[in-house]
């Protein structure tokens, strides 16, 4: 395991993609597979069963993520954000950190939902009685994503009213 902590490190593993015949790969990639063949398994019955769920769910995302999929890397945390091919969530953030980018270079972006939290149960509950609300609920759980993996939100002021609205309506 390396500790890649530096903005700059990035780049190096774009240019080292391996050492001593060991695929670099980032935790935050779509890519990563460390499942046996029954977590596998497991993971595709619990995304058959929770298909309407996660396509709700996308289209409430928009355009704003590939993908709502089951994760079978995450244990205490709701939901993550991670990259699909192409630009990391790593080099968005060194780029919105570029005064020469202007902001334009974003990350194609899958939200992993883990099915074992209980804000997961939450969400079917949500989904069968108060289907309504359940773009709201999936917004405050992508925003949440972007923030534990370091990026930026497009509206701060709009994820406190609805984390606000939510905790009223609890």
């Amino acid at each position: 395991v390396l500790y890649f902590l530096d903005e700059r490190d990035e780049f190096v593993s774009g240019i080292m993609r391996d050492y001593d015949g060991k695929q670099f790969m980032s935790v935050s990639s779509s890519g990563l597979d460390l499942d046996t063949e029954e977590e596998k398994k497991e993971k595709e019955e619990k995304a058959a069963e929770s298909k309407g769920l996660l396509e709700a769910m996308k289209d409430a995302l928009g355009e704003r993520v590939k993908e709502v999929r089951i994760s079978s890397r995450l244990k205490d945390d709701p939901v993550c954000v991670v990259a699909d091919e192409g630009i990391s969530l790593e080099m968005e953030k060194y780029m919105a950190n570029d005064p020469m980018n202007k902001g334009g270079v974003k990350a194609v972006k899958i939200l992993e939902v883990n099915p074992d939290h209980p804000i997961f149960a939450k969400l079917q509950k949500i989904q069968n009685e108060q289907p309504e609300k359940l773009a709201d609920y999936a917004d405050v759980l992508y925003t949440q994503a972007l923030l534990i993996q370091g990026l930026p939100i497009d509206d701060p002021a709009e994820y406190a009213r609805k984390i606000t609205d939510l905790m009223i309506q609890a």
